[in-house]
């Protein structure tokens, strides 16, 4: 049976916040509905919708750790692309399919047992039901290959999944439960309930993980925004990757890097074809797990700067 080690820090954040599943990357966030309409249900015309969003960011460097020991200084930066297309079928059905890819590179000191590189690539599937005025259900399959692509095997494959409810209370407040499934993470499940609340003219506060959030819009074109996030990929290593470090448990192990961020940032709405998000500040743990291995590697905070680009049609 596996051994997984949960992390308290992360744990202890699911309390309060669900994982809303990505619209691009880890766990982007969907847009905010018209007043009425519940939050997790978009309402179209047309019948069909397209979505892309490409992200890099960048956490500068500090030093890593294992336990006691110094591995030296370590980066982080991760680059990715996600594309999808909604159908709607009725007034209370939209189906969805895309696809994406997500590149994450380290640069560590020599004889940190980290590869350089890790990545997945992935179709996207999606469901959201409206149920009656208020209710809305949505779920969000990920299956692909999550490797550092040094060999592939059936090992790599993985299928991350999302549930969200939502419950639109009024049009200013709504209620969301979910649930968030990863097996190759180490933590595979998150969920919990979480809260929506748009408090004043302008202003939003998003209680979810894996980005809650306090932003202000004075305008159609701006957004300024601070908050935390809560953002990782996990991917599986190769089958002889401990023979370098002198490990064999670290073969064929799955591998999870998260980051706990806080910052702030601005949007620009350019045209609903074009938003450019700035963003930056401080993640505040760093971290590589290894599943098999049960081998933790906890890297000191740094800087972290991010941009990204996203539209619709």
């Amino acid at each position: 049976m596996k051994n997984r080690s949960k992390s308290f820090t992360a744990a202890a954040m699911l309390g309060c916040s669900v994982v809303l599943p990505s619209i691009a990357l880890t766990q982007g966030q969907p847009q905010s509905a018209g007043a009425g309409q519940p939050m997790l249900f978009q309402p179209m015309t047309g019948g069909t919708k397209a979505n892309y969003q490409t992200e890099f960011t960048h956490s500068f460097r500090s030093e890593l750790n294992r336990g006691d020991q110094s591995l030296g200084d370590f980066s982080a930066s991760r680059f990715g692309l996600d594309y999808s297309r909604l159908f709607t079928t009725s007034e209370t059905y939209t189906w969805g399919v895309g696809a994406g890819w997500d590149y994450a590179s380290f640069d560590v000191a020599a004889g940190g047992p980290v590869p350089d590189s890790f990545q997945s690539t992935y179709l996207r599937l999606s469901n959201q039901w409206r149920i009656g005025d208020q209710w809305s259900l949505r779920t969000d399959l990920r299956p692909g290959i999550y490797s550092d692509f040094q060999d592939i095997s059936g090992g790599d494959l993985n299928a991350p999944f999302n549930v969200i409810l939502a419950y639109d209370y009024n049009s200013s407040l709504t209620f969301v439960a979910g649930l968030n499934f990863n097996y190759q993470s180490d933590v595979p499940f998150i969920g919990g309930p979480g809260v929506i609340w748009r408090f004043a003219e302008g202003w939003q506060l998003r209680a979810v993980l894996p980005k809650p959030q306090l932003s202000y819009s004075p305008n159609q074109e701006w957004m300024f925004f601070v908050g935390g996030e809560l953002r990782g990929i996990t991917a599986r290593v190769a089958e002889d990757f401990g023979r370098a470090y002198n490990n064999p448990a670290l073969n064929g192990d799955n591998l999870s890097y998260r980051e706990i961020r806080v910052g702030a940032g601005a949007r620009y709405r350019f045209h609903r074809l074009f938003n450019v998000t700035v963003e930056g500040g401080y993640a505040v743990d760093r971290r590589f797990q290894y599943e098999d291995a049960n081998l933790l590697l906890n890297g000191d905070g740094a800087p972290y700067v991010q941009i990204s680009i996203n539209g619709s049609y």
